[in-house]
């Protein structure tokens, strides 16, 4: 049993970092560790979470369409907002200007792009209903 224990772990570790689909939060994670965080308030369930490239932002995507954007520095609050329909995946852009967001409102896929510092919506693409092309 103890030689298994190592091997779970790193399966545990590789499954993890796959499932988050962000090898930059999974290299991040002892360093952010190390450090004593706030206690970050979600009310809601939340399905995603997502650092900007240069590791300065933190995204959450909640249940009930509401969007945080924290500073990783201070943990303010740098853009909240609420879409009005669950929220299940979050990206920034490569720049961290903007935050996509993929939800899914009356059955259609819906895809928004916000702009962070601004704290505003730029646009919104939604799936056309495939048996009306």
């Amino acid at each position: 049993m103890r030689l298994l224990r190592p091997i779970i772990f790193f399966s545990m570790a590789l499954f993890v970092c796959s499932f988050l689909r962000s090898e930059y939060l999974c290299q991040s994670t002892h360093i952010l560790s190390a450090k004593k965080l706030p206690k970050l308030s979600l009310k809601d369930f939340v399905h995603d979470l997502a650092f900007s490239k240069d590791g300065s932002m933190l995204s959450a995507a909640g249940a009930g369409g509401k969007i945080s954007v924290w500073s990783t520095e201070s943990w303010n609050v740098l853009f909240e907002t609420n879409n009005g329909s669950d929220v299940i995946d979050v990206e920034f852009s490569h720049s961290g200007k903007f935050l996509f967001s993929a939800s899914v409102k009356n059955g259609k896929s819906v895809l928004s792009v916000w702009d962070v510092q601004a704290e505003n919506q730029i646009s919104t693409y939604t799936e056309s209903d495939p048996t009306k092309r």
